[in-house]
């Protein structure tokens, strides 16, 4: 569940993912104002605990295609460590020396999953494109069936084809990472590149 919907609960055990730098606090949060707010998202968070609350963060992650490396998130060296169990060793965490980021291999255990072929694989519609939508659609900024566009979230993509009209307009596109979507064109953020 997110955090904003956990308001007001309590639970025995609570499980905070992902607490790493440019995912919480947020890549968008610019200013201290929004930063705080994240602050304050973090301590609601952790209340709604009864008895234990962990907080875990990846050293590194799949995110847009690609193997990103990351930091644990500042807010978890602004805990008082009293409050917080400590490994073995004393340290609150495995540090790892910025050498080993020079061998990506090496700190990711290939599993046939994991492998950027089988991903894309994975996300390559495997069916033919559908015979509902219509090829001579063109969008009034230009965009038809074939174009190839950049989505702001997506990536680079190519329009299959178009359907509807007006406001409900649109737009399957099967992207180069993410594999096939419908854009409803009034909501969507793209470029046409092509």
């Amino acid at each position: 569940m997110t955090i904003h919907s956990a308001k007001g609960l309590e639970f025995a055990n609570v499980f905070i993912v992902g607490l790493e730098e440019n995912i919480f606090p947020s890549p968008m949060c610019t200013t201290a104002r929004e930063l705080e707010e994240e602050r304050r998202l973090l301590y609601v968070a952790i209340t709604r605990a009864e008895k234990r609350c962990f907080i875990t963060n990846a050293k590194s992650r799949w995110r847009y295609g690609k193997l990103v490396f990351s930091s644990p998130s500042r807010f978890i060296h602004e805990i008082d460590v009293r409050y917080m169990a400590l490994r073995e060793n004393g340290s609150l965490f495995n540090e790892t020396k910025t050498a080993d980021f020079d061998r990506p291999v090496a700190r990711v255990s290939p599993s046939p999953l994991q492998s950027h072929s089988r991903l894309q694989a994975l996300h390559t519609p495997s069916t033919t494109i559908s015979a509902g939508g219509n090829s001579n659609i063109v969008a009034s900024d230009g965009l038809k069936s074939g174009s190839i566009i950049e989505h702001q979230r997506f990536g680079i993509g190519t329009v299959d084809f178009l359907e509807g009209e007006g406001d409900n307009l649109k737009a399957t596109v099967t992207f180069e990472n993410v594999g096939r979507k419908v854009l409803l064109l009034k909501f969507a953020r793209y470029k046409i590149k092509f």
